[in-house]
Formats: structure tokens, C-alpha cells, sequence
């Protein structure tokens, strides 16, 4: 009983492998899923240490700290860079095997084409066109393992590299804090030097310089130190402050009057009365400014209405001297104790300066005048500290109003009611909140320590969500396509038996193969070149339509696999047409034995050939004309005669044209050879010398119609040969002299 035909599949397209591959896309998903959850849960799954660094760039150990990101970007980028080529080595398996596999599941009844099968190759095409080619042969699942691939390829792997980045976190802990100064409204302020004050506020609130230490821009605040030595480090504690607030509105039931002062120069006047509270006031008006404004202050007013009003008053005269529209705004001034959470964030920079950035968070606030003495000593001497206006467009007798017109201008506002009102109330309050810093928060001969909240920042790591979202989409297409994968292969076979390597691993599968006699055609086309393909005409042809190739008829054929259930062989043919009545038929059709391929007519000289030894010299006869096959194609009535065995063996299988000749494998030839059936020696030839057809046999008479008596000795040929040789046989196919199986 012949063995059982072998199953090969690659290794890399094996179950284990397989299974490994996918283990490996689950264990990424869940790699990226776990890591996930850690970074939400601990704001950043691991600390990478700080975001920046105090060393020398050129330094060792600044250039490890600066290139800290480097492993969280090409980690992730390595490990995805190895995944690729494992899945791109078991799609490469697949695309080689498919055509093997559409082989499997032919036959006569259900053939396949030879485009889909013995005619693809996929891999000389790039994977961008690869998977198209495979959806439209019907190769679906091969067509998406081709296009996610390349997805792996141009997505799956940059992204990889921004799935992680760093972020700075606090870890919050209770510590003591030194508080080094408090708040206290007590305190004396008749003497205070107020330029110094608007001249900060001008620089900070005005023309955006840092602000000075002790306050973020709203809130006076006190001054907290961490009671450790520490570099980078955020602390929090409970303080109280205070804060002024201007309620502004626009009066618009004002008298105006102008009394003329000199001939270059009037008095123009108001009164109104805000909110229960008579204001008034003038303005000397001119003809050198284009516009003027003032502040004004009345400290007269009842407790219901306020106590106190500041007053902006703004006129722009004509050049015939008119007054257009002037504009008075009156504000009421509040003075507010607020609780909250005072921040102090501290970092140490390059030159091993500790930065300071306090924060203040507001929490509960309610009013509380200050004392009726100091409010006053307040509120008189912002109004009178003195300006001279060098530079300006605006004409402003006093600061508060020079410090507002220029931050409207700084602003680019008009000098509308509404900029008025904004530029009074962030004027006026920060010259509060400098007075505060500079006054009610002394320094403390002693600091205080108070528990409060120490927070130092750790530099973690979190995952992209984005990014995350995206790779997890493409892996979980990935990991379906793995499983699917591993039923197809279960269930689709394929016909090889072994590797296909090179050239001889396809002679192998193209064994007893009608597709050689099918290729000969092209080769004995005129013109032919060595290409099958080859386009048929060479005029232009649209874009749009297809040129048509010298290859389309056979790319369109069908095919299959014919299985011998004797010998367990297969035969890849090619459904044949009328016009390749030539080319042989399946073997299992047209079976020959080795006994009728090649038959002795005499009998005498077989013993020697069956003997097997392998010293012996031997030629077989040879013809000078054509070979038997010619005869019978001539209609020449001595064939029979000449070649009886071999006459039945034509009839049924002759050998392609042009001295084409069956597949015979070399088993089979020197079987027959050690059967004995070689061609007849000729009876007079000496058994150890060279042996040449006789002139007299059948296998001359050709020669002897054609040529003379004296030119027969020349062109009877003779071969030297072994007849234990490989090349046996081959030495006369070689020179078409051997009739072959």
C-alpha cells in the first residue's frame, strides 16, 4: 500500500506559532488597558522624576535627565517594531500558500482559475496594491490580513511612540509652615510714602511687570516658607486678608458750569448727587490737551450711603471752546476681610535662585471697614498725590487719574464711560493691595509654624487617551483576525507536501503537468522574448480601459488537481482547448507502464541490460531521420514493423512538437533500463564495443530512400553511453534521436 501523501504547512503558520501571535495582541491590549487604568487611578502610573533639571546641559547627569523621555517614547515604538515583523512573517506564509490552498479544494468537477491559483504571486506587489489584487481573485480574508498589515506598518507603530507622556503631579502631605508675616490693620500709616506704591502699580497693573512679591494681582498676602530646605515643592495654608472693591456708576443727572478764569483757561464745575450722596468739584479746563480728567474724594457722605466717594471727572473741550458731553463717574468703596487658602509654589532655577508664585483661594468674605481714621488717612492721600503730565494726551492734575488714563490707553480703550469705570476700579484697588503688602503685613520677628498642606510635584507618566483609543481599536481588529485566522488554516490545507524551494521545488509540483506543453506555445511564438506577458499591441490605448496581454487566454483558464488514489500523486492541470490537442492528458487518463513506454523487439540482448553491470559500453539504435513518432505522422507503413511496442505507446501518447517529449522521471527511466527494454542492438555489434544501428535494419530504410549507398557510414550517428548513467537517456533526447516515454 503506497504511504499516505504528506501535509506540510510553514512553521510560522503552525498552531503554536499562530497561538503566539495571538497571546501577543492580547497581552498588548491588556497592556495598554491595565497601564490605562493605573494612570487615572494614580494620576500617572509611574514617577519618571522631574520635569526639568538644575544640572549642566553637557553635563552627565543633566543629559540623563533631559533624555528621560527617550525611553517612554522608543520603548513603546520597539516593542511594536518587533510585533510588526512577526505578524508581516505569518501574513507572508499566507500569501504564499493561498494559491496552494485554492489548488486543495479543486477538481474536475469544481476547477479554480489559473489567475486565482498557479498564475498569483502577491508578493511582487506592494501591499497597498497587494490587497486589492487579492479582494478582487476572492482571496478576501488574505486581502484584509494584507491591508491590516500594512495598517500595523504606518499607524500602529508611530503611534505607539506618543502613547505616553509625562505630566507633573503633587503628592499632598501635612507639614509645619513658617509663617512669616500676618495681617494687621492697626498699624500706622499717616507716614507712607504713596509714589513709591503708584509707581508699582503703574509698572505691574499697567504695563504687565511681575508683580511684587506678596501678592498674585487681587489679594495682599502673607508670607509663608516651607520649614525644610526644599527645591520644587507647592504649600498651602489657611490665611485671612483683606481687599478693596470700588462699586462705580455713572451719574447722569449732573450740573454742569463754566466760568471763565482767564482768556485761555475756564473753571468747569459739577454736581450731582450719587446714591444719597452730593458730590461736586471742578476742573480747570484749557485749549493745549485735547481731553481732561480728575479724581476727586468726598468724605462727607451719610453711613447708609457709603461714607465716601471717589469721583473721575472727564471733559474733552471744542476748539471753539464748547464742552462735549462730559462724563462723571462716582464709585463707592468697600473694604472686605476674605478667608481662604493661600499657595506659595517654589522652584529652583538654573542659576539656583529660589522663584516664588503665590496663589490665593477665595473661600468665604465679608465687609468690614477699616477704622474711620486710617480709611480717611487713605483715601486723601491717594487723592493728592501730584502728577505733571510730560508725554500725555490726557491733561490729569493728580496720579489716580494719570494712572487711570494711561491704563486705559495701555489697553487700547476709548475713554468711554465703561473704560472709565475698568480702569478705576483695577487702579484704585491695587493701590490698596500695595498699601496692604507694604503696611498691614509686617514681618514677624519670629516665624510662626502652622500645619498646613505640603505638596511636592512628581514628574509621571500617563497614557494618551486618544492615542490609547486608537490602538486598541486596530489591535482588537487584529486579535479577530488572528482567531479566524487559526479556524481557516485548520480547515484549508493545501497540496504541499514539503517547502517549495526554488526552481526544482516548483519542477516537483509541476510534475505530470500539462502547463509545460501550455507554456511551449509561447516559447515557439515569432518574437517571443522570454516573457509570457507581454502586451498585443503597442498603440496607445486609453487610461481607462485594459491592454490586453499574450497571457489573457491562459490566466483565464480553468484549473485543478487530479489525485491518483493509487500512488497518492497529484497532477496540476490545465483545462485543455482544441487547439492544445497536442499536449498530453492527465496521468491518470493515459497511464503507460514502463514495459510499453520503451520495448525491445529482439529479445537477445536484454540479459546484459538486466544484469545491471555497469561497466559495460552500450549504444541503443538511433535514427538519421525522424523519430518513430515522424513515421506514424507520415503515414509510413513500416512503422509497426520497425517499432512494435513502441507503435501502440505513440498511438495513444505522442510526444509534444518540435522534439518535445512526456515527463519521464529518472526512476522511471532507469527501471526501464533494468528491465531490458532499451532499444534493439544490433546482432552483429560486439557486446563490449561500440554498438551502431545497422544499415540493413528497419530503423535505416528512411535513410536509404534518401541518400546513397556511400554516404550511409557518415551519417549514421553513434552514442558512447553507460547504461547505468543518468544521462542514458538524456544524450539522445538532447539530439531528438530517442523517441522518449
Amino acid at each position: 500500500m503506497p504511504p499516505n501523501r504528506a501535509l506540510w504547512r510553514s512553521v510560522v503558520l503552525r498552531p503554536m506559532i499562530v497561538a503566539l501571535l495571538l497571546f501577543s495582541e492580547v497581552s498588548l491590549v491588556g497592556g495598554i488597558i491595565g497601564l490605562w487604568v493605573l494612570s487615572d487611578v494614580h494620576k500617572g502610573f509611574i514617577k519618571v522624576g522631574s520635569r526639568g533639571s538644575a544640572s549642566a546641559i553637557f553635563s552627565m547627569q543633566g543629559a540623563l535627565d533631559r533624555g528621560q523621555p527617550l525611553l517612554w517614547t522608543t520603548l513603546p515604538t520597539f516593542i511594536f517594531t518587533l510585533y510588526r515583523p512577526f505578524r508581516e512573517a505569518v501574513v507572508t506564509a499566507l500569501v504564499i500558500e493561498t494559491p496552494f490552498i485554492e489548488l486543495y479544494k479543486s477538481s474536475s468537477e469544481r476547477p479554480t482559475e489559473v489567475r486565482k491559483s498557479i498564475y498569483v504571486d502577491y508578493r511582487t506587489s506592494f501591499s497597498i496594491v497587494a490587497w486589492y489584487k487579492a479582494l478582487r481573485n476572492s482571496h478576501t480574508f488574505l486581502g484584509l490580513c494584507i491591508l491590516f498589515s500594512f495598517v500595523v506598518s504606518i499607524a500602529l507603530v508611530p503611534l505607539a511612540g506618543g502613547l505616553f507622556t509625562e505630566g507633573g503631579e503633587f503628592h499632598a502631605t501635612h507639614s509645619a509652615i513658617n509663617l512669616l508675616s500676618t495681617f494687621d490693620p492697626t498699624i500706622d500709616i499717616s507716614i507712607v510714602d504713596y509714589g513709591r506704591l503708584f509707581d508699582i502699580v503703574s509698572a505691574s497693573w499697567i504695563h504687565d511687570a511681575p508683580y511684587p512679591a506678596g501678592t498674585e494681582g487681587h489679594f495682599a498676602l502673607p508670607r509663608i516658607r516651607t520649614a525644610q530646605d526644599l527645591h520644587n515643592y507647592t504649600i498651602s495654608l489657611l490665611a485671612t486678608t483683606s481687599q478693596l472693591s470700588l462699586d462705580c456708576q455713572v451719574v447722569r443727572d449732573a450740573v454742569f458750569t463754566t466760568k471763565a478764569e482767564t482768556t485761555n483757561i475756564a473753571l468747569e464745575a459739577f454736581s450731582a448727587v450719587d446714591r444719597d450722596c452730593a458730590i461736586s468739584g471742578d476742573v480747570a479746563v484749557g485749549y493745549t490737551f485735547p481731553s481732561y480728567l480728575k479724581a476727586l474724594s468726598e468724605q462727607n457722605c451719610p453711613d447708609v450711603a457709603g461714607r465716601t466717594r471717589v469721583v473721575l471727572f472727564y471733559i474733552s473741550p471744542s476748539l471753539s471752546g464748547d464742552v462735549q458731553d462730559p462724563t462723571l463717574v462716582s464709585c463707592i468703596p468697600s473694604y472686605w476681610i476674605v478667608n481662604g487658602t493661600v499657595s506659595v509654589s517654589g522652584s529652583t532655577g538654573f542659576t539656583g535662585r529660589l522663584i516664588e508664585m503665590p496663589s490665593f483661594s477665595e473661600t468665604t468674605r465679608e465687609i468690614k471697614e477699616l477704622p474711620d481714621l486710617k480709611r480717611q488717612q487713605f483715601e486723601q492721600a491717594v487723592i493728592n498725590v501730584q502728577t505733571i503730565n510730560i508725554g500725555s494726551k490726557v491733561n490729569t492734575p493728580n496720579r489716580l487719574a494719570e494712572l487711570a488714563a494711561r491704563y486705559i490707553d495701555s489697553k487700547g480703550l476709548d475713554f468711554t464711560e465703561k473704560s472709565l469705570i475698568e480702569a478705576a476700579s483695577t487702579v484704585y484697588a491695587a493701590i490698596y493691595t500695595m498699601l496692604c503688602i507694604d503696611q498691614f503685613y509686617p514681618s514677624l520677628a519670629n516665624s510662626i509654624q502652622q500645619e498646613g498642606i505640603l505638596q511636592i510635584p512628581e514628574n509621571r507618566l500617563h497614557v494618551v487617551k486618544p492615542v490609547a483609543i486608537a490602538m486598541l481599536i486596530i489591535l482588537a481588529i487584529l486579535i479577530v483576525e488572528t482567531v479566524y485566522l487559526i479556524i481557516y488554516l485548520s480547515s484549508h490545507p493545501s497540496i504541499l507536501a514539503e517547502e517549495p524551494i526554488g526552481l526544482v521545488g516548483a519542477a516537483n509540483l509541476l510534475h505530470d503537468s500539462n502547463i509545460s506543453c501550455l507554456v511551449a506555445k509561447f516559447h515557439h511564438e515569432p518574437g517571443f522574448d522570454g516573457r509570457l506577458r507581454r502586451s498585443v499591441t503597442q498603440a496607445s490605448m486609453s487610461w481607462w480601459k485594459k491592454i490586453p496581454k499574450t497571457d489573457d487566454s491562459l490566466s483565464r483558464r480553468e484549473c485543478w488537481v487530479e489525485r491518483d488514489p493509487t500512488s497518492k500523486r497529484l497532477s496540476i492541470v490545465v483545462k485543455s482547448t482544441a487547439m492544445d490537442a497536442e499536449c498530453p492528458q492527465p496521468f491518470h487518463e493515459h497511464t503507460v507502464s514502463a514495459y510499453e513506454r520503451i520495448s525491445a523487439p529482439h529479445a537477445a540482448h536484454t540479459p546484459w541490460l538486466a544484469t545491471g553491470q555497469q561497466t559495460m559500453n552500450a549504444a541503443p539504435s538511433v535514427w538519421s531521420g525522424s523519430p518513430p513518432s515522424t513515421y506514424a505522422n507520415e503515414g509510413r507503413d513500416d512503422f509497426p514493423e520497425a517499432f512494435p511496442a513502441l507503435h501502440d505507446a505513440t498511438a495513444r501518447q505522442r510526444p509534444p512538437p518540435h522534439g518535445g517529449r512526456q515527463p519521464q522521471t529518472r526512476e522511471t527511466r532507469n527501471n526501464d533500463i533494468d528491465m531490458g527494454n532499451a532499444p534493439q542492438l544490433n546482432n552483429q555489434q560486439h557486446s563490449s564495443g561500440p554498438l551502431v544501428a545497422h544499415p540493413d535494419s528497419p530503423s535505416c530504410q528512411t535513410h536509404h530512400d534518401q541518400a546513397s549507398e556511400e554516404d550511409h557510414t557518415s551519417i549514421v550517428h553513434s552514442i558512447q553511453i553507460n547504461p547505468s548513467s543518468e544521462s542514458f537517456g538524456d544524450a539522445a533526447w538532447q539530439q531528438g534521436r530517442y523517441p522518449g516515454p
